[in-house]
């Protein structure tokens, strides 16, 4: 397994108009990224590379971005973890689920929202 040290994440999402803009956003700031546009390949790359942080949709075709949380907090318990949702009222129910869930952003989400936190949840 690779790390970077809180610089190495996995941005998940079935939608490549939010996966590619946000990559790009994130790469500049100077973190490294890598994408994964379903569950499937999220746990495959997890399986190889030790992300500090992953920032997943919740509504994935395959799998629920919660579920990717529990499985690879299974293996690293130090991996921050960001949900996206487009369902505000399924950020409250997210809520309550204790899967050590950083921080929930509601979709749409502005560039600066994404970076703010990010870094929140970094420190």
């Amino acid at each position: 397994m690779t790390a970077l040290k809180g610089r190495h994440i996995l941005l998940i999402d079935d939608d490549e108009t939010i996966v590619v803009p946000f990559q790009l956003i994130l790469q500049k700031e100077g973190y490294e990224v890598d994408t994964a546009l379903n569950g499937r390949q999220a746990l495959e790359k997890a399986g190889d590379t030790e992300y500090y942080m992953v920032i997943s949709d919740v509504m994935l075709p395959d799998i629920r971005g919660i579920d990717i949380a529990k499985k690879i907090r299974k293996h690293n318990m130090n991996t921050r973890f960001i949900i996206m949702t487009g369902f505000p009222d399924l950020a409250e129910s997210i809520k309550l689920i204790d899967v050590g869930i950083d921080e929930i952003l509601i979709k749409p989400i502005e560039p600066d929202e994404l970076i703010r936190a990010v870094k929140e949840s970094l420190q």
